[in-house]
């Protein structure tokens, strides 16, 4: 007699229902993809698609099951948003939809990779990632924690990643300051609102300024020398020559 209670039986129905609702939104469906999600075997999915999935018009080209005269989604759009606002752009020679539908296409092994080196981390660094990147888009400004040193007040404009790190790069008081985010200890946002300036946002998306970024901090203890005439911590000042 059957179980409403029987757990096999919530399983099936949770995979179809999800099975049926990825169909519906245009996906292609790998089988290997799908059993190792739910845990079961290719034998079982298969027979999800040919006896329990029958009523509906699936066809299956080479292990991937979809609607059959189903429109693949066009993830074009998004895809070129997406290169064109990381500065991906840059080094993809092509951007043609018909090889953005390519590389967007989760049913089959991506025909490129963009290898970096391993980035620098840390337990916090993804928590702290996601809260910056929401202060940047709703410009409020934030206050950080950096080598035990409290620094507010600051309008974060962008994160740059550059070799092995990201960067925050933000501005006080007309200033530009950078950060390595490994070094970040604390992020809070204010909740005050600031205007974002076009020329600072111009500036640090040259390629001058972000190949300088892991020297930012001593260049800025640079300037200020030169501006106030003090000397940064362990700095000795030059001697006067003799009358």
């Amino acid at each position: 007699m059957f179980n409403e209670t029987d757990p096999r039986h919530d399983r099936l129905a949770v995979r179809l229902s999800v099975i049926i609702s990825r169909l519906m939104a245009g996906e292609s469906l790998s089988i290997k993809s799908l059993a190792a999600e739910f845990g079961v075997s290719e034998r079982t999915l298969q027979r999800d698609f040919l006896q329990r999935l029958a009523h509906l018009d699936i066809t299956a080209d080479r292990g991937c099951y979809r609607l059959r005269g189903e429109q693949q989604p066009d993830r074009s759009p998004a895809a070129q948003s997406f290169i064109r606002n990381t500065g991906i752009e840059h080094i993809i020679p092509a951007k043609d939809n018909s090889l953005l539908h390519i590389l967007s296409d989760e049913s089959s092994a991506s025909p490129c990779l963009i290898w970096h080196a391993p980035l620098n981390t840390h337990a916090a660094l993804p928590e702290f990632f996601s809260r910056l990147v929401r202060a940047i888009s709703q410009q409020v400004s934030i206050g950080i924690m950096v080598d035990g040193r409290r620094h507010d007040g600051l309008e974060p404009y962008r994160l740059i990643h550059f070799r092995t790190e990201w960067y925050l790069v933000a501005c006080r008081q007309g200033s530009l300051r950078v950060f390595a985010l490994t070094g970040i200890s604390s992020v809070t946002l204010s909740g005050r609102r600031f205007t974002r300036r076009e020329d600072i946002c111009y500036f640090t998306a040259g390629e001058r300024f972000i190949s300088a970024l892991p020297h930012f901090p001593l260049i800025s203890d640079v300037l200020r020398t030169f501006e106030t005439g003090r000397y940064p911590p362990g700095a000795e000042a030059p001697l006067q020559d003799a009358k």
